[in-house]
Parts: C-alpha cells; structure tokens; sequence
C-alpha cells in the first residue's frame, strides 16, 4: 500500500507496481456514475478496445473481466 499523502514518488516505482496500483485504483467503484468502476465505464464505452488497452499497459480488472 502506498502512504497517503507523503509525497509518493511514481517516477521511482517499478512498473509493474504502477500498473498494480492504477489496477486498484480503476477498480475501485464510484459514486457516480451509477458505482461503477472506472475500468467498467471505460470498457462501456470503447468495449474490447478498451480492455486491449487496459492491458497493454498492464492493468487488471478487479473481478477478472477482460
């Protein structure tokens, strides 16, 4: 878990570490809209596309879609 407002530093993570951190970070249901996560709305609205993209860059949907 990264520490909470002290200052992280995302230039000096590995990364697979920041793909593991925008991982939970995208998959982390909102209040709006309608608490979906923001992975799930991006794969709404761009589909297949989406979850290609998603994982080029190595992120991973909490529930194992895509």
């Amino acid at each position: 878990m990264m520490p909470k407002g002290r200052g992280a530093r995302f230039d000096r993570l590995a990364c697979e570490d920041a793909a593991l951190v925008m991982s939970h970070v995208n998959s982390e249901p909102r209040g709006r809209p309608a608490w979906r996560a923001p992975a799930e709305m991006l794969a709404a609205a761009f589909g297949d596309d989406a979850w290609a993209l998603m994982a080029a860059f190595g992120v991973e949907h909490a529930c194992g879609e895509g």
